[in-house]
């Protein structure tokens, strides 16, 4: 799911009306809206097939739809894949600005990139669905605070499509068993890894509890039916992968070398798995020595027993900051970055606070470690960015409490890299 995020975002950040300044002359608009209306194609075939997705950007017209998995999808997609770039293409030869050809180019290469993932997916893998996560993201980015009343009331259509309640439309349960098991049969297919089926199944009630809540929290009448029909099916499909699908998933994680190193692609890695796997490596090497010679000077400076890197890291661990205080910590460390970002003067920054906030539980099990969570891309209205903390990783083994996130000297470079001056301001 996220990798399709990854291209679908990719797809769009190229409209010129979201890269542009905003100060633009009349007479320089005019290819912004020529490459608008080629994002527009995409727009229009990845939010038919990822209607959530499109949610997600801002493209409120999709709200109320759900994710296609209807018979054929594959098929169905990858012709509508060919028409686009067909139309992108003509459209490339015709075109004389070279602003919107660069444009053109690189709309045509995540299309195709996208096209050719997915016929791998299709050729290599059994499909399948983390079908609770997806449904509870797909109603959280409608559910969202920062959403205004009307986008949060297409939640609740989007909530009756998924349990098949609105006229002309089926379960999404029934929908991904039936794309699921119809290619059971097939032997040279590989099936999902063991280790995330299992982390899926034990999310299952998490997201299922975590709609309930979104709902609860926006106020909105009338959900509860439709939740408790969605709740029954999801429960139903998951015991279904329980014993159609846990005990034939594969027990190693690695993927086919084929679609693994075209997935590495789709993350702007354009280099093969042997080659990445190498400069990882040495990449390693050379941040644990840097991390050698910062833990001696911690250690020097705190008088501590031991000056070994790993002991340094217990060390500053050794005395976490309570849960009720952690959100102060953090808001705290953002204005000591802030006070050093202005007497710098290494950027400007924005006159309003910067969103910080907890993660839920069904949140932090879909991403367990600190976030930003972005605003709309499309038709922002001054919509900011959250940066998103989890207070537990609901999918740790493990009864440890989680210990990475709430030791003061984690909040320095967290608030750095997740609000100010890192993702926070590439959104603002």
């Amino acid at each position: 799911m996220r990798s399709r995020r990854v291209c679908f975002l990719s797809c769009i950040v190229v409209s010129g009306a979201i890269c542009s300044p905003p100060a633009a002359s009349a007479e320089d608009r005019s290819w912004i809206e020529s490459s608008d209306r080629n994002s527009a194609i995409v727009i229009e075939m990845q939010g038919a097939f990822q209607p959530e997705f499109a949610s997600e950007l801002g493209v409120d017209r999709f709200d109320t739809a759900v994710l296609d998995l209807a018979p054929e999808n594959a098929k169905r997609y990858d012709a509508a894949a060919g028409r686009v770039l067909e139309l992108l293409s003509a459209r490339r030869k015709a075109e004389s600005d070279p602003r919107v050809r660069d444009d053109l180019d690189l709309l045509i290469d995540a299309v195709a990139r996208r096209r050719h993932t997915r016929a791998l997916e299709y050729r290599l893998l059994i499909p399948y669905f983390d079908l609770p996560r997806h449904i509870f993201e797909g109603l959280k980015v409608l559910l969202d605070a920062r959403n205004g009343e009307s986008r949060r009331r297409n939640a609740l259509q989007r909530l009756r499509r998924y349990a098949g309640m609105e006229p002309g439309t089926a379960p999404l349960a029934d929908l991904a068993r039936a794309r699921m098991s119809e290619r059971f049969g097939a032997a040279e297919l590989v099936w999902p890894y063991e280790g995330q089926v299992r982390q899926n199944l034990d999310n299952s009630e998490r997201y299922i509890a975590g709609i309930a809540e979104l709902f609860r929290s926006s106020a909105l009448r009338d959900w509860e039916a439709a939740h408790a029909r969605l709740a029954a099916q999801l429960r139903s499909h998951s015991g279904w992968v329980k014993t159609a699908v846990l005990p034939r998933a594969r027990k190693e994680p690695m993927l086919p070398r084929e679609l693994y190193a075209d997935l590495l692609k789709t993350y702007g890695v354009d280099m093969g798995p042997e080659q990445a796997i190498s400069m990882g490596a040495f990449a390693f090497t050379e941040i644990r020595d840097e991390a050698a010679r910062l833990a001696a000077r911690v250690a020097r400076e705190r008088n501590l027993a031991s000056a070994d890197y790993r002991d340094v890291i217990r060390e500053l661990k050794r005395n976490p900051v309570p849960r009720d205080r952690i959100l102060a910590l953090y808001r705290d460390r953002l204005k000591d970055i802030e006070e050093i970002v202005v007497r710098e003067r290494i950027i400007s920054l924005p006159r309003r606070a910067a969103a910080i906030r907890l993660a839920s539980e069904a949140e932090a099990a879909a991403v367990p470690a600190p976030f930003m969570n972005p605003p709309r891309l499309v038709g922002n209205r001054g919509e900011v960015g959250e940066f998103v903390l989890p207070l537990q990783n609901p999918n740790a083994k493990s009864s440890d409490p989680v210990d990475d996130f709430t030791a003061e000297a984690a909040a320095w470079t967290l608030t750095a890299h997740e609000a100010r001056p890192g993702h926070e301001l590439q959104f603002a």
